[in-house]
């Protein structure tokens, strides 16, 4: 019973991709990317987290000496503040799916 269970639970992401959004089983002519993307994914994730949960502690000593001392006039962050939400957004932030090179 577990393993039919289990079975259904791996193979239920791969069957949400087989039909594209018109409802049309196939017909999608990047249906290789799509699955490269399912299969990349948890991949992507299993990198994500670590370089994010990473990235937070070495922004800090960052922020607090640009905080401390303030960037010029023309600099994009205003503040120590600002350099942190930027930078932790983007380790952080989205995309969450892996995206195919273009």
């Amino acid at each position: 019973m577990k393993l039919r269970l289990l079975a259904i639970l791996l193979l239920a992401p791969l069957c949400a991709c087989a039909n594209n959004p018109s409802g049309s089983a196939g017909s999608d002519p990047n249906s290789g990317t799509t699955a490269l993307r399912v299969i990349e994914t948890p991949f992507f994730l299993a990198l994500k987290v670590p370089v994010c949960l990473g990235s937070v502690p070495l922004l800090v000593p960052a922020a607090a000496a640009s905080a401390a001392v303030p960037f010029h006039n023309g600099s994009q962050e205003k503040s120590g503040w600002a350099y942190y939400k930027n930078g932790v957004k983007e380790a952080c932030g989205p995309p969450y799916t892996a995206r195919p090179w273009e």
